[in-house]
This record gives structure tokens, C-alpha cells and sequence, in this order.
């Protein structure tokens, strides 16, 4: 049985059932001179293991969320500094805004995260870790606020690293048990909540919530219904993809928006996302899965029949809804990318 996300809009979430939209297969035409060249190649450039990769994505993206992928339109992988990385410290580029502020490290934001004790700050707790920072004018008052992820540590040490970019010398690593979003203000307020996501294996079940023990900030813009901007954080990572949710500053905290959005994939499966400016604004969710385990390369370009999946989501105060749901299959070549709207500051 699958899990799929809880969207407890509360007062925002409208009665109606979501409309479904179920269209006929579509056919994207590739040019001949790719299938050409692709023929040519195919003998010695097939790849096993399609089907059972993109079966093995679908089933963790569905018990994720219902997460999807970015179409036509998009940027390159949005995660900051690489894959398995955290968001890069030049994000922090001016310290006479919040002096001391502490720089964004690298980790791996999977299961079993662990960090190094991050260096004392005034904007951090003690036995904190897994850092990434970004300042932005997050409350929409043309004020800059400083935006923090971080993990609450272990006590206990469960090995050594090193010396990597972020430390100089070897140190000592701690296991990551609660990742905390973190806004602090310019006069120095600051509004903090644990990270986590709710998860349902049915309407009759319970649902359950899932604690984050790391997560990274991979964007910061204006994307949601509500004044100022929301907090893109990745809070999942496998070697097939990544899993992202939104929060958003809302009534004197910071509300997560419900919905868990899947971006990157492998060669069976790939998803992404991408944003739509409207009213209300809307956040399209697409999920690709190889059909047959059978693709046609040219490059690094993967062309196939895969069946695509698109949810798309509409804000209503500071979550998202989803509004309707329809599945296709196209010769294409899939994006697994977040879309650049998404990203950018101020962009709907």
C-alpha cells in the first residue's frame, strides 16, 4: 500500500474533490538523424536494469509524496553545490547584515546524516550541525532576513572525517537526529520549527509524521499566495533522486506547504518540478517512468517512451492543494530539473 502526503489546508483547503484530466497518448517526434545516429550505437550502449530502476523510483517517490518533475522550461539540478551537498557559503555574501552568521557546510542530506559540530554562533543553539544558510528578504518587507537550516547532534561521536573545505583539519563526526528551519530577523527575532513532512497510507489510517534529521536549503523565492517568499529545503536524497518541501512565513511562523516535491532521477525514472505564476499561483509536479525498459541514447541524452505523470498544485494561503492529476505517454526525452521560476527571487 503507498503513502501519500496529508494537505491539512485547514481553513484554506477547499471541499471540492481535486478534477482529474485523463488525456490520450501523445507523441513527441524526435528527428530521424538522432534515431539514426542512436541505431548506429545501440548494440554496444544498451543499459539493463531500466524497468527495475524505474519501477524502484515511482514506488519511492509515490510513498514520498506524490512528488514530480520539471517539463520544458527549466534550469540544471538546483542543488546547491552538487549533488549531496549542502547550499554553498558564499549564499551568506555580506557579514555586516548578520555579523557571525555561520557558513553553509557539505553534507548528505539521506538517511543516517551525520556532521561536524558546527563552530559557536549567536543564531545557533548548542550541539548543532549540518548547516546551510541564505539571506533574503523571506517576510516581504524589503528587509533582508537571514534563512538557517540545521540539525540538532548527537552526543556521542560515530567517527572522524578529514580535512574538507569546510574544516581544515580532521574532526569529529555526530549523528543527525532533527533538522530545524530557522528565520532570523533584522532586529533580531528569530522564528524556528522542527522540519517534517506527514505521510497517509489511506484515508481510514493515521496519518504519520515523519521527523527530518537533516535538510539543506536549495532556493529561496517568491513562488506561494502570500506575501514575501518561500523556503525551497531538500530533505531527502537517493541515488535515484531527491525530495523537496516548501515552507512558508505565515501569521508569525513558518508553515510547511504539504506537499512533497520529487526532482532528479537515473535511467529508468526521473522527476522535477516547475512554477506557474496565475491565480492563484500553481506548482506542476511531473513524474517520468521508462516503459520497457528500452531507450535510445544520443550523447548524454536519453530519448524513449515513458509515461508521464503530472500533478499539478494551487496555493491556497500557505499550502498546496493538489488540483488535478493526468498520465500520457510520449516519445520524449524527460527533464529531471527544477524549474527556473522556482528559484529565482521575485519571480511570479
Amino acid at each position: 500500500m503507498f503513502l501519500t502526503p496529508v494537505d491539512r489546508c485547514d481553513q484554506t483547503t477547499s471541499d471540492e474533490p481535486p478534477e482529474v484530466s485523463n488525456h490520450g497518448p501523445s507523441t513527441s517526434v524526435v528527428p530521424e538523424v538522432l534515431f539514426e545516429e542512436a541505431r548506429q550505437r545501440r548494440r554496444r550502449r544498451w543499459m539493463a536494469g531500466g524497468t527495475l530502476a524505474a519501477a524502484a523510483f515511482f514506488a519511492a517517490t509515490l510513498i514520498l509524496g506524490n512528488g514530480g518533475g520539471a517539463g520544458r522550461g527549466s534550469v540544471p539540478h538546483a542543488d546547491p553545490s552538487g549533488a549531496g551537498s549542502g547550499a554553498s557559503a558564499g549564499h551568506v555574501s555580506d557579514p555586516r547584515l548578520f555579523p557571525g552568521a555561520p557558513p553553509s557546510e557539505t553534507f548528505y542530506t539521506g538517511p543516517g546524516s551525520t556532521c561536524a559540530l558546527a563552530p559557536r554562533s549567536r543564531y545557533l543553539p548548542p550541539w548543532s550541525g549540518c548547516v546551510t544558510a541564505r539571506i533574503a528578504d523571506v517576510l516581504g518587507n524589503g528587509r533582508e532576513d537571514l534563512v538557517l537550516t540545521y540539525s540538532r547532534l548527537a552526543h556521542t561521536s560515530v567517527g572522524t572525517q578529514p580535512a574538507t573545505r569546510d574544516h581544515g583539519h580532521r574532526v569529529k563526526l555526530f549523528r543527525a537526529e532533527r533538522a530545524m528551519l530557522r528565520l532570523v530577523l533584522p532586529d533580531g527575532r528569530m522564528l524556528t520549527t522542527p522540519i517534517s513532512y506527514t505521510l497517509q497510507a489511506s484515508t481510514a489510517a493515521k496519518p504519520m509524521v515523519e521527523r527530518v534529521p537533516a535538510a539543506a536549503i536549495v532556493g529561496v523565492a517568491h513562488i506561494g499566495a502570500t506575501r514575501g517568499e518561500q523556503i525551497l529545503l531538500r530533505v531527502q536524497q537517493i541515488s535515484s533522486g531527491s525530495t523537496a518541501i516548501v515552507y512558508t512565513p505565515y501569521r508569525g511562523g513558518l508553515v510547511s506547504a504539504g506537499a512533497l516535491l520529487a526532482y532528479g532521477g537515473d535511467s529508468g525514472a526521473q522527476a522535477g518540478f516547475q512554477c506557474v505564476a496565475g491565480n492563484p499561483p500553481r506548482l506542476v509536479a511531473h513524474l517520468y517512468a521508462l516503459l520497457h525498459g528500452i531507450r535510445i541514447l544520443h550523447g548524454i541524452t536519453i530519448y524513449g517512451r515513458w509515461r508521464e505523470t503530472s500533478i499539478t498544485y494551487a496555493w491556497r494561503g500557505p499550502r498546496l492543494a493538489q488540483i488535478s492529476s493526468d498520465t500520457r505517454t510520449s516519445l520524449l526525452a524527460p527533464s529531471d530539473t527544477i524549474g527556473a521560476a522556482c528559484l529565482a527571487p521575485h519571480s511570479l
